[in-house]
């Protein structure tokens, strides 16, 4: 768990000499949640394991760069109903296609997904990786990762990974 206990900024280290006067404390700010973005536990366990000192701190409220909601994944070729779920109770925006799709049709369909979620009939070509504007991560829910250009996507930052 997260504890704040604030340090005074007049204090280089734990083992310095006390200030002589009454320590000044780092106040955090943090972007409030959006009114759209719905609690989840894992919210709820991270802000009860914030520890606040009377009066040293404001209150720290968790910040969120970018909504799940406004997440994209494209589910391919009937992935598993469990990982449908998953995703699905998190809020992402999820896209569920039951077949593999050519390389032409995944290159169009590609260009507004964060998280491309396949199994072993798609193949994620160089030219695919290309036409990914926001893509963050392939994850191939099949054996193996063969049917991705894992040195295309590498080269662009975006991690294949096999769960089976």
């Amino acid at each position: 768990p997260l504890q704040n206990t604030p340090r005074p900024l007049s204090q280089s280290s734990p083992d310095a000499n006390p200030p002589s006067s009454p320590p000044t404390f780092l106040s955090i700010h943090t972007q409030q949640r959006p009114p759209t973005m719905p609690f989840t536990e894992l919210d709820q366990a991270r802000e009860k394991s914030l520890h606040l000192s009377s009066g040293s701190l404001e209150i720290i409220t968790p910040t969120y760069s970018f909504p799940k909601s406004s997440i994209k994944v494209l589910m391919l070729e009937k992935v598993h109903q469990t990982a449908v779920d998953i995703f699905a109770k998190e809020a992402f925006d999820c896209i569920q296609v039951p077949t593999a799709l050519s390389e032409a049709d995944l290159i169009e369909q590609i260009k507004d997904v964060h998280i491309l979620c396949i199994r072993s009939k798609t193949v994620v070509s160089a030219a695919v990786i290309e036409a990914a504007n926001r893509l963050l991560c392939v994850g191939c829910f099949c054996i193996g990762t063969d049917q991705v250009d894992l040195f295309a996507a590498a080269a662009r930052g975006i991690p294949g990974f096999n769960a089976p």
